[in-house]
């Protein structure tokens, strides 16, 4: 049997997605080497293929390059090969950016990839979602920490942030696909499992319900507020004038009313998070709200964004290049700081680029664009970038969009020919 280029390339990156998405993948030094081989693969591949991305590269492409190679020079030359090793997470994240741009005028070619991430992301949901239920409520926070326990329980197959978080970002996208399940084509779905017509629905439905159990489940109280809002950007977005004029005016009005109604919402839902992980949370921002100063958890994020964001103010240029003083909190204030206004707002455009593209296509669902553009700020300028946000942002984002304009086009048609 051949196997094509794409093929190959199509195998090395289900195997980078499984290992930053699958959590026993994380620590044995044999899934990092082979993760590195895949990727290697890969480029030297797409090097090798006429018109690939490294000889005729789009400017997101140049500006990914250009960023990795200066962000890491500047960490080379002031903490040594540990700089770099810091930032990994980040440029596998942006690896796959150039991934997306070598195909982004055949994106039915990364359906495979697309439905390897929906086949196995439930599997390390599962696991995590029982051991946070029945046997450690706190299990997903431990593994914030590198350390044996954490190990052990990932080991196990539980996922901590980067779960977590990566759930998020491919959330939008799930939920987009599922008025359209009956709909779906299998298209990219090995030959036996396209066989059973109920999978692709099944697939969709599972991952939406599990990651959404799962944020609610985890403790972080910032991916349970970026879902709540990304959902509701999918939800309520339309192209119509009349309804972005409305929600510009709610918005408006909301931060008139912030305070008093986010004090009556969280004084009414206390008594319901007593006993739990999120109680800490709600009595901190009431605090919070109540004293007009920031305390415990709370305090320690808005200290530690506001640390970033002062140094920038005195060093706007060139940033302090030193990733000492930071506040480590947020990936967007932290750019902005270390590195200075132009590398930081190319870090911005990166992760904007593709959700705003999209944006202007309406058929490719505007909708699902402005929830995935207002998923990835929230996670990236409220916490630090980690490999799986690669995958969501720039595999399983535009091919769901790829498929929700293709769900649409196929229910015209029959509509058209049931009316001719």
């Amino acid at each position: 049997m051949r196997i094509s280029v794409t093929g190959v390339q199509n195998l090395c990156l289900i195997y980078v997605c499984l290992w930053t998405t699958a959590p026993p993948l994380a620590y044995p030094d044999w899934a990092r080497l082979l993760s590195v081989l895949a990727m290697l693969i890969w480029a030297g591949t797409d090097a090798a293929r006429r018109g690939g991305i490294f000889r005729r590269p789009t400017l997101p492409v140049l500006l990914a390059m250009a960023y990795i190679v200066y962000t890491g020079a500047v960490e080379f030359l002031y903490d040594g090969a540990g700089g770099v090793t810091r930032n990994l997470q980040l440029f596998i994240m942006l690896m796959f950016l150039i991934v997306h741009e070598s195909r982004r005028n055949d994106l039915d070619s990364l359906r495979p990839v697309f439905w390897a991430v929906l086949l196995t992301l439930p599997i390390w949901q599962v696991i995590t979602i029982s051991v946070l239920q029945s046997e450690n409520a706190h299990a997903a926070r431990i593994l914030v920490r590198s350390t044996d326990q954490a190990e052990a329980l990932m080991a196990r197959g539980i996922g901590g942030y980067s779960l977590v978080y990566g759930t998020l970002l491919a959330l939008p996208a799930v939920v987009a696909l599922l008025p359209h399940l009956r709909r779906i084509r299998p298209a990219g779905l090995p030959g036996p499992l396209r066989a059973v017509p109920l999978l692709v629905p099944a697939v969709v439905a599972l991952n939406a319900g599990l990651g959404i159990v799962l944020i609610a489940s985890a403790g972080f109280s910032i991916a349970a507020i970026a879902m709540l809002l990304s959902l509701a950007t999918l939800l309520i977005y339309r192209n119509e004038p009349l309804r972005i004029i409305a929600l510009i005016f709610v918005c408006v009005l909301c931060l008139f009313l912030a305070k008093p109604l986010l004090e009556t919402a969280l004084t009414s839902i206390l008594p319901y998070v007593e006993g739990t992980k999120f109680a800490k949370k709600v009595s901190d921002i009431l605090t919070s709200l109540s004293f007009e100063a920031s305390v415990g958890t709370v305090e320690m994020r808005a200290e530690r964004y506001l640390r970033s964001f002062d140094l920038f103010l005195g060093n706007p240029a060139t940033g302090v290049l030193k990733v000492g003083e930071l506040g480590k909190h947020s990936q967007i204030l932290d750019d902005f700081a270390q590195f200075g206004l132009i590398w930081g707002s190319v870090f911005v455009y990166l992760i904007s680029y593709l959700p705003l593209r999209y944006l202007r296509r309406e058929a490719l669902g505007q909708g699902l664009a402005a929830a995935s553009l207002m998923a990835v700020w929230l996670v990236l300028g409220l916490n630090n970038a980690f490999s799986a946000a690669g995958p969501m942002l720039f595999i399983v984002f535009p091919v769901a969009a790829r498929m929700v304009a293709e769900a649409r086009t196929d229910f015209a048609v029959r509509q058209r020919n049931a009316h001719a």
